[in-house]
């Protein structure tokens, strides 16, 4: 494995606003830490570098942070970002994680939502790239949203409760299969975590759900219509035999 050293500072980088990422910084708060923005993480590295801190540093991305409007430098298009703009028009965007914020973190843990109307967080070329140029500190990859090939391009497969975890080499753009090495990154994509909380997920997901069957039992309105309460009619997949 790695040596300390070599790591140091141990930088854990969260993507996404979600339940899933804020789960994942509760747990994450329990360690010794230090949360500093992106804007610290290149003085940061270069500061601490080799120096044993007895913590970890933690840093949320925020979405300006991720993409760039075409055409513009880092610094005016984080000062401009609309939110709307980009989810309405995300082709006019270009992704910088790659260059901001992957140099500097030692573990993504990756809770964002993404589609293929979206710039990738980081692809295969660019983590490639950042190999070639010895820019080599992101060793593990937790995608938490587990979209295969997706804002990950490189989380080839997800994972199982049984094997976790599968190397990914960017050189090669191979996997490996046995067991943690210095090779590549570490890349962890379960797709069904909340079953390894039984309880705990079946208690919330009841907890959820139980107010909503009144509900759900008085929808029919006087004409005949279905009357669901917001929370129902957006989870519904279809509705009078269309989806």
């Amino acid at each position: 494995g790695l040596g300390s050293a070599f790591m140091e500072p141990i930088v854990f980088g969260f993507t996404g606003q979600g339940n899933v990422t804020r789960g994942a910084l509760e747990m994450f708060r329990l360690l010794p830490h230090e949360m500093v923005s992106v804007d610290d993480l290149e003085a940061l590295c270069e500061r601490e570098t080799g120096v044993c801190q007895r913590k970890v540093y933690g840093v949320v991305v925020p979405q300006e942070k991720l993409v760039r409007r075409k055409g513009r430098d880092d610094d005016a298009a984080a000062v401009d970002f609309d939110k709307s703009h980009y989810r309405n028009y995300p082709d006019q965007y270009e992704p910088v994680f790659h260059s901001t914020v992957a140099p500097y973190i030692t573990v993504l843990v990756n809770g964002m939502y993404w589609d293929e109307r979206y710039p990738r967080l980081l692809t295969k070329n660019q983590i490639k790239d950042l190999y070639l140029r010895d820019q080599r500190k992101l060793i593990a990859v937790a995608d938490i949203s587990c979209d295969v090939n997706g804002s990950v391009e490189f989380l080839e497969h997800a994972t199982t409760i049984d094997q976790q975890t599968f190397m990914y080499n960017p050189v090669t753009k191979r996997c490996g299969y046995d067991g943690v090495t210095d090779d590549g990154i570490v890349m962890l994509g379960v797709d069904i975590l909340p079953t390894e909380l039984a309880r705990e997920s079946s208690k919330h997901f009841g907890d959820a759900l139980v107010p909503l069957i009144k509900k759900l039992i008085d929808s029919r309105g006087k004409d005949g219509e279905d009357e669901l309460p917001v929370e129902l009619a957006n989870a519904r997949i279809t509705h009078k035999g269309q989806l």
